[in-house]
Order: C-alpha cells, then sequence, then structure tokens
C-alpha cells in the first residue's frame, strides 16, 4: 500500500490584507445600510444593520456576499 501524501503546508496569513479586506467590508455595510436608511425615513441605521447581519448569521463577510450579490 503507498504511503499517505502530505498536504502542502498552508501558505502563512497576511494579517495585513485582512485587516484591510475587514475594513473595505465593513465600509461597504455601512454604506449599504446609510443607503437604506435614506430610502426608510424614521428607521434607526443602527436596527437596519442589526436585520442585515441577523440575515447573515452574524458574519460580515456572508452580509457581504449576500448583498453585493442583489446589487449585481
Amino acid at each position: 500500500m503507498a504511503p499517505a501524501l502530505k498536504p502542502p503546508p498552508a501558505p502563512p496569513l497576511n494579517i495585513d490584507r485582512i485587516k484591510a479586506l475587514h475594513d473595505d467590508i465593513e465600509a461597504y455595510i455601512d454604506a449599504r445600510v446609510a443607503d437604506e436608511a435614506k430610502r426608510t425615513p424614521g428607521v434607526p441605521a443602527v436596527r437596519i444593520k442589526h436585520d442585515l447581519m441577523v440575515r447573515a448569521g452574524g458574519c460580515q463577510c456572508r452580509a457581504f456576499f449576500q448583498n453585493s450579490e442583489k446589487a449585481s
């Protein structure tokens, strides 16, 4: 029987790139919330963001993908 192959080592994480992506996603979500708040006067932006995040299971990345797919 042939020996099991080892998977290649994972590349090191680029923390600066991850932080930049997180910041970009957060800015995108905040912009979407601001746009929605303009269309729904009287609904606090914090409520809109909360609803958006709940629909995404609390994950900013998932919220980004769900909303960016709707926009395209």
